[in-house]
């Protein structure tokens, strides 16, 4: 199963086999405890077991693409294909197979129509949204594009990661919608803020 540089540890083991039986889920482990790599190790499984086709989206910050993400992908999966959805060329990447497509936030909002295709192609069949806070605004421009892409298209295996969820009752409403929206009692911001 481990063909990389690093050993899994124990929790990271657990919490990918959480992620492999929840297909719509969070992943809220601390900071620091390898959540990068136990989504990595989870996105493989489903790969190799058939329990999702095509490749995962990775949506994350700008900063962590290429050393955290792109880079932990390929010490974790060594000869994986791992395309870096970002700038100029980001719809070429997205017209192209590959395992893990890893990407930011407004690389959503600006592309959104080649993201949709890719997953009405086959292309994406699971989305990770890392540091999944940062779409927990449900009228933001950056929210709205994501949900289309993740909802709208109805990809099936949607993970959102952070190692510190919100305290901000609207943030949560925004997270849970994105991620499991037929799960939450209520339909409305409003409805939800009432229940807090």
């Amino acid at each position: 199963l481990i063909e990389g540089k690093y050993q899994p540890m124990t929790h990271q083991l657990f919490t990918a086999a959480f992620i492999t039986l929840n297909p719509r889920c969070y992943v809220l482990n601390d900071p620091r405890t390898g959540k990068t790599g136990s989504l990595v190790l989870a996105a493989d499984y489903m790969q190799r077991h058939a329990m999702i086709t095509g490749g995962v989206l990775v949506i994350t910050t700008v900063t962590t693409i290429p050393d955290v993400w792109a880079g932990s992908i390929r010490e974790t999966l060594p000869g994986s294909l791992v395309s870096v959805v970002h700038g100029k060329g980001r719809e070429a990447a997205l017209a192209a197979p590959a395992e893990f497509y890893v990407t930011n936030y407004d690389s959503c909002r600006i592309s959104k129509k080649a993201f949709i295709e890719a997953v009405k192609a086959g292309r994406i069949g699971a989305v990770f949204i890392d540091e999944v806070t940062h779409v927990g605004n449900p009228t933001s421009a950056r929210h709205k594009a994501i949900n289309e892409i993740v909802n709208g298209a109805g990809v099936l295996v949607v993970v959102g990661a952070t190692g510190s969820p919100a305290e901000n009752a609207e943030t949560v409403f925004g997270m849970c919608r994105m991620i499991n929206r037929n799960k939450l009692p209520v339909t409305t911001k409003t409805g939800w803020l009432d229940l807090v």
